[in-house]
């Protein structure tokens, strides 16, 4: 972070704040142009001339793995992160990615994690140490992608290496018969083309951003489960700010923009279906019968999450059933 001088009769509106904003989306991709140079604009424009903030794309300045610390220690002042290759460093938003919890789709998976967010600000504070959290959202049209294999059946699943994200879809993968692999999206394109996996498990949303349909024929809509994702803010640039700004800046947040951020990222899944049929593939929906069996290896998988949420301090059966009363009240 610097500062520059600006003229003006006011002295604390003379300067100009010049900050970094750490991402893993890729340069140009559909995820920079449509949610985060949006953001930013945002930001600046609600700052007044006051901000200044620079994208720095495809992990330029970190990766996702080590984001926090990087954005707590200045190596960037704005991250944007998930939980998905960190399993149990983040363990609200592991909940919250936890399988069959009823999360259906981005928007509704937005609201519900800034519910719950603002209903506990303590434990946010400790799962987000050094920094200040703005707004979260979340990423739906999980699938499982296949390059010889389709997925149409849970025994189909048995012996399949598959890359997953997180900890839940780790054990969830794990309880249908997978091999469960942790990695990047980053790196799903090259195991695939290595065959060090047989198949994917991750949004659709990457299908086109990591051209995934060059190695993938068949793509099993699952759905079980979406991917948390947070923007934080360094904490000492936060406090060095004056009130009238922070106050800009926390207006640039919340339920409003997490709902938007998802249904963008709803309306981007559905584009990228038909652009992965197009491209040759072959989009497979679980029938009913199959859906219900998945369903219940993923209910059973709820005790030990609680488990592990109360090894670590935390209420996790009332953590628990709180994002199940949130996700019915947002289905009424």
């Amino acid at each position: 972070m610097e500062s520059v001088e600006i003229a003006s009769d006011n002295p604390k509106a003379s300067l100009v704040i010049e900050a970094k904003h750490q991402t893993s989306a890729r340069p140009g991709s559909v995820a920079n142009r449509e949610l985060i140079e949006p953001w930013i604009k945002s930001m600046e424009e609600t700052a007044k001339g006051r901000l200044k903030i620079t994208n720095y794309p495809g992990d330029v300045l970190t990766t996702n793995k080590d984001a926090l610390e990087a954005c707590a220690t200045g190596i960037c002042d704005f991250a944007r992160l998930t939980n998905s290759v960190v399993p149990g460093k983040f363990p609200l938003m592991d909940l919250l990615s936890s399988p069959g919890i009823g999360i259906t789709s981005s928007e509704m998976g937005g609201y519900i994690l800034m519910k719950f967010f603002n209903n506990h600000p303590d434990l946010v504070e400790k799962e987000l140490p050094g920094v200040k959290f703005l707004f979260g959202y979340t990423i739906a049209g999980m699938a499982i992608g296949t390059g010889k294999v389709p997925v149409r059946r849970m025994e189909d699943l048995r012996g399949l290496k598959l890359r997953v994200g997180g900890r839940g879809p780790a054990e969830f993968y794990k309880a249908l018969g997978a091999t469960p692999i942790m990695l990047s999206d980053a790196d799903i394109f090259m195991s695939m083309e290595k065959g060090a996996i047989d198949g994917w498990n991750s949004s659709m949303n990457a299908v086109a951003l990591l051209s995934l349909q060059e190695v993938t024929k068949y793509y099993t809509q699952t759905s079980f489960f979406v991917g948390p994702n947070v923007t934080i803010m360094n904490l000492k640039l936060w406090d060095s700010l004056p009130s009238d700004m922070q106050k800009q800046i926390m207006s640039v947040k919340g339920i409003e923009w997490a709902v938007e951020t998802g249904r963008i990222h709803d309306r981007l899944i559905k584009e990228d279906i038909e652009k992965a049929i197009k491209a040759g593939g072959e989009c497979i929906t679980l029938s009913p019968e199959e859906r219900a069996r998945w369903g219940k290896v993923a209910r059973s998988l709820w005790d030990k999450e609680v488990a592990s949420l109360e090894a670590r301090g935390l209420p996790g059966r009332a953590l628990l059933d709180e994002v199940l009363q949130l996700a019915e009240e947002y289905g009424k």
